[in-house]
């Protein structure tokens, strides 16, 4: 067990040659897959990934509206034979790439091609030493101790400028 790492990917899915690719509120550019998880191989992780309909959830449109594939009237997550299909995968185990064969959480294979024309997320958390955070958190020294103080006291200040200078705005 190592360090905590996470993983969230959220937004609209889709392939790129081999790569599958997503494009999030988050990033101006695409983030890849593979790339976002890779820090992650080899290691012990718990792992979502699912398709994610917009709210409030349209059961007149495939996958509740998270499918972009409707107007072409096929899908290759199979919303044209199931409307109502939702694609999700939960696992936990030890998380594997293979460039041809793909990824594996333990012999279980995850198929990110689901995800491809749809709106997404992917959501991997690592295994962790929870002893090992908690002794981090508490090696702190009353010099790290008093750094975080001033810290947040300087950031309560400039939050009360910025709140003073919304005012001034609004007019209040």
């Amino acid at each position: 067990m190592g360090d905590l790492r996470t993983v969230l990917l959220e937004g609209i899915f889709y392939e790129d040659g081999d790569d599958i690719l997503v494009q999030t509120d988050q990033h101006s550019t695409p983030v890849q897959v593979r790339e976002a998880l890779t820090p992650m191989i080899e290691g012990e992780v718990h792992l979502v990934a699912h398709h994610f309909p917009l709210e409030p959830f349209d059961e007149n449109r495939w996958g509740g509206g998270c499918c972009l594939w409707e107007s072409s009237g096929t899908c290759p997550a199979g919303h044209h034979k199931d409307p109502s299909f939702l694609f999700n995968i939960g696992v936990q185990g030890n998380l594997h790439f293979d460039p041809i064969k793909g990824w594996f959480v333990d012999g279980t294979p995850i198929d990110f091609r689901m995800l491809a024309g749809h709106r997404s997320r992917v959501v991997a958390v690592s295994k962790f030493d929870l002893s090992k955070l908690r002794g981090s958190l508490t090696s702190l020294n009353s010099e790290d101790l008093g750094k975080l103080g001033d810290h947040a006291t300087e950031m309560r200040a400039r939050l009360a400028l910025l709140q003073e200078f919304l005012r001034g705005m609004k007019g209040d």
